[in-house]
């Protein structure tokens, strides 16, 4: 193949070698030009059209951190005060032994900021509820709650519960 280019370019007269040399010099120029350049050119252009909303996004986003800060300093301090002059795992095993859950509480587990974590295993769901009012009627709420089908329709259950702010939060 290539002995027949060369042979086809022998061929070729002094000007026709220099138009021919100049299309193909042009050719691979577009060809650079729209497979390299400009797809990037274009992705430069959509990037730099999302600054000023990107720019704005964060402005908001600092704005409400601002906000937030304050809101989580009071967390912190009302879930680390003790309930009724108690701390707050205190309060919960008490109140697991007042309602009879002694046997199927499995593990007491203070958590960061103040937070206390109680596994149960086999207790009845309703037994749960009644024992988890009670502790909001002291000012302590369940902030994260995973209950999973137990046996004999009882369930096991993994809670996180904290003292409720002042704020009611």
């Amino acid at each position: 193949m290539i002995s027949g280019v060369k042979l086809k370019w022998g061929e070729l007269s002094g000007r026709e070698r220099i138009i021919l040399s100049g299309g193909v010099a042009i050719s691979l120029g577009v060809l650079l030009y729209v497979s390299l350049i400009d797809p990037h050119y274009r992705k430069y252009e959509v990037l730099k059209n999302q600054v000023p909303q990107k720019i704005e996004t964060y402005a908001w986003m600092r704005v409400q951190a601002n906000k937030i800060r304050p809101l989580l300093e009071a967390k912190k301090t009302a879930a680390s005060q003790p309930v009724d002059g108690l701390s707050l795992v205190s309060v919960v095993e008490a109140s697991a032994r007042k309602m009879k859950l002694t046997n199927q509480v499995r593990r007491i587990q203070p958590g960061k900021s103040g937070e206390v974590k109680i596994w149960f295993s086999e207790v009845y769901f309703n037994t749960w509820l009644e024992w988890l009012d009670q502790l909001q009627s002291k000012g302590i709420q369940a902030v994260a709650v995973r209950v999973d089908r137990g046996e004999n329709n009882a369930t096991n259950i993994q809670a996180t519960l904290m003292a409720r702010s002042e704020s009611g939060e």
